[in-house]
């Protein structure tokens, strides 16, 4: 294969994170995984070309939007090429060990992960007080620390690939106190490095700001509405440097031909001050862990 038909999928963690995980159910097992340390390391890793997509968390049903991942769509020069959604099982990950069961739990004293993931498996981690909870920078990252320290009173709460990949044990499975669980990843890339007609897909995802009058966001939205657009999401923004002025991050889908959804986005800007399409690709998969 070629450099320039070389696929590589820069995410934030360690080999085994969800963001992984997502990047090889939506490009396939052939794809080179870059792991990076932050989602600007994400970012600036596509924009430098050293990788041709990034896969960033964007949602969570429980948590709600991952704000930085939209704070860098505004400052970079990326679009949203694709989405996928999974859905997060939560699992204790420790070293082998004889003990089993709940006579295993007990000699667990310290548990590491993301702070969202500890936040999301609170039932659990409350109903075992004598774990000390130590926040870390990523899911798979605690795994493979873990698996560095071999201490067996220590464990990480992250994917079972990463139980894999460090040779770990599942303790304990499903920790997540929601099992509705699901977080929406998307697939960012330098503009038109997808190729085709920019229009693609049946989901759009623009970036936009209002004019600061009354009605405005009203107005916009009656635009949507009579035009059959399903509004998926719909957040606003701090505008920096406006004081108490916002930006909006919006999302529909779609059954528009091309020419019907640029005459729509095109009565869509006439409400705006200014509006940016800032991903326009299909409506992604679900899938289980």
């Amino acid at each position: 294969m070629s450099n320039k038909k070389k696929i590589v999928i820069a995410f934030q963690g360690e080999r085994g994170a969800y963001s992984a995980i997502a990047a090889r159910k939506f490009f396939g097992e052939r794809a080179q995984m870059l792991p990076c340390p932050s989602f600007d390391a994400v970012f600036k890793a596509v924009s430098a070309r050293r990788a041709s997509h990034g896969v960033v968390p964007l949602e969570n049903s429980v948590a709600g939007t991952i704000h930085r991942s939209y704070d860098l769509l505004a400052r970079h020069s990326l679009v949203i090429a694709g989405e996928i959604s999974l859905r997060i099982a939560h699992n204790l990950l420790a070293l082998p060990a004889k003990a089993k069961g709940m006579k295993r739990l007990r000699q667990i004293k310290r548990v590491y992960s993301h702070s969202q993931a500890l936040d999301q498996c609170e039932q659990f981690l409350t109903r075992h007080p004598w774990m000390e909870v130590v926040s870390f920078r990523d899911t798979a990252g605690a795994a493979q620390y873990v698996a560095e320290r071999k201490r067996a009173d220590e464990a990480a709460i992250a994917s079972s690939e990463a139980a894999r990949l460090y040779h770990l044990a599942v303790v304990a499975d499903h920790l997540e106190s929601n099992p509705e669980n699901y977080t929406r990843f998307g697939v960012v890339a330098r503009p038109f490095a997808q190729g085709g007609d920019v229009l693609r897909g049946n989901k759009v995802s623009l970036l936009l700001t209002l004019p600061h009058v009354a009605g405005s966001l009203s107005r916009f939205l009656v635009q949507c509405a009579g035009r059959g657009m399903n509004l998926t999401k719909v957040e606003s923004r701090p505008l920096l440097g406006k004081p108490w002025e916002y930006m909006f991050y919006v999302d529909f889908e779609h059954a528009f031909s091309p020419e019907t959804l640029k005459r729509a986005l095109t009565a869509l800007k006439a409400e705006a001050a200014t509006l940016t399409i800032i991903g326009a690709y299909d409506r992604g998969a679900t899938y289980e862990l």
